[in-house]
């Protein structure tokens, strides 16, 4: 065979996978292609869980016709004028300067910031941002999807069964967002809850460094929470934090679902 041949193949045989790698993320990307994450240990990463929730999430506001984007910095000045929710897929964002202003026109003028993991997590630039960093609010999505349920704009098909909720302790402890997770759990489930919930719930083991420093510890932590989830007779242990989803899935022995693919599987 010549070279000018072999060359020729590399060269079709090189396109044909860019093809192929272009489509396959084209459809996961576009949430045609979605992993079943509740059987799968240890391959979550937050920012994965971010960009899957924010494409459920993307898929059910678009049916409602609600405009939304998504991003991994806060913005791009003209986005403002094109979406009503933003979807912020990095947990961990500083607000610059620069960036303020156009923010707070558009939560004025009724835009919604939506983190899906801890609201806290998006960290204005403090130095610079002391004074306009109580104007920046953050909607953890929990919130919005109650107040889509309550409205009736998303109908339930589906009942999950039984299910039991885990608080992470960011958003239960340090957010006090406890009573809106439930709201929706007892709309689209059979809910049962745990001995200790809401402010006073065990942590899963995963938080703190202590997955990383004390893996043990960790486990023996995680096992513990998932015990207690199966006394109450329920068969899926939702929550709403990737770290704590991951810990369970790791330990094994239920069913986990983060609470949006709860939502998805209820109004789909």
């Amino acid at each position: 065979m010549s070279n000018n041949k072999r060359k020729t193949d590399y060269l079709i045989l090189g396109v044909l996978g860019a093809l192929i790698i272009g489509v396959l993320f084209a459809l996961v990307f576009s949430g045609w292609v979605r992993q079943d994450r509740s059987g799968m240990p240890g391959v979550r990463t937050t920012l994965s869980t971010n960009v899957d929730a924010a494409i459920v999430c993307y898929t059910l506001f678009e049916r409602l016709g609600i405009s939304v984007g998504r991003s991994e910095k806060v913005l791009i000045g003209d986005v403002f004028g094109k979406i009503d929710v933003l979807f912020l897929l990095n947990p961990i964002i500083p607000i610059h300067a620069g960036e303020i202003k156009n923010l707070q026109a558009w939560l004025i003028g009724g835009g919604v910031l939506i983190c899906t993991e801890i609201p806290k997590g998006l960290r204005p630039n403090l130095d610079k941002l002391e004074k306009n960093k109580s104007e920046i609010k953050v909607t953890h999505i929990t919130q919005k999807l109650v107040e889509l349920l309550e409205k009736h704009k998303l109908t339930v098909k589906k009942i999950l069964g039984k299910v039991t909720y885990h608080d992470p302790c960011h958003l239960a402890r340090s957010e006090g967002i406890v009573d809106e997770p439930r709201e929706i759990l007892r709309q689209i489930s059979d809910f049962r809850e745990m001995p200790n919930h809401g402010y006073e719930s065990n942590c899963c083991g995963a938080g703190g460094g202590v997955r990383a420093a004390y893996p043990e510890l960790s486990l023996e932590i995680g096992k513990k929470r998932v015990e207690e989830a199966k006394a109450t007779g329920a068969e899926i242990l939702v929550s709403s934090c990737p770290f704590c989803e991951d810990q369970f899935i790791t330990v094994g022995g239920i069913k986990v679902m983060d609470i949006i693919d709860a939502v998805w599987e209820a109004v789909r």
